[in-house]
């Protein structure tokens, strides 16, 4: 694919789908959300970090922010307790990988992060 051919990405444009309960939720990236969970953990990679260590407070809390409840509009208890019956591994939720999936768009500004050939750290070229 050339440069000029390659797909343009617009913030926003990533988005992670999960199914809780037999319903659909999209988890959407926002500076609230990044902010948020941000501060929360130490930064998006201690949350990525935790989620990782199936941290079950974490998950609940990325997903909730994700959906959309804040300070101001909780999420209900009931839902926090589908979002535990739901399975963090199991194959039809996959909440974990959801959960990563969604933090490491918030690290990239709501963008999906670029495949890239260079080592970690390795300074750009041109």
């Amino acid at each position: 694919m050339t440069e000029s051919s390659a797909p343009q990405v617009r913030v926003g444009d990533g988005e992670v789908q999960i199914e809780i309960d037999g319903k659909q939720y999209t988890l959407r990236p926002s500076y609230y959300a990044a902010k948020t969970i941000s501060s929360r953990y130490g930064g998006i990679m201690g949350a990525l970090q935790r989620v990782g260590s199936v941290d079950v407070d974490v998950i609940v809390d990325v997903i909730c922010i994700g959906v959309g409840y804040t300070q101001n509009k909780r999420a209900p208890d009931d839902f926090k307790e589908k979002i535990w019956q739901a399975g963090f591994t199991d194959a039809t939720a996959r909440l974990i990988e959801r959960c990563a999936s969604y933090l490491r768009l918030l690290s990239g500004g709501g963008r999906p992060l670029q495949e890239s050939s260079d080592p970690p750290g390795a300074p750009p070229v041109g």
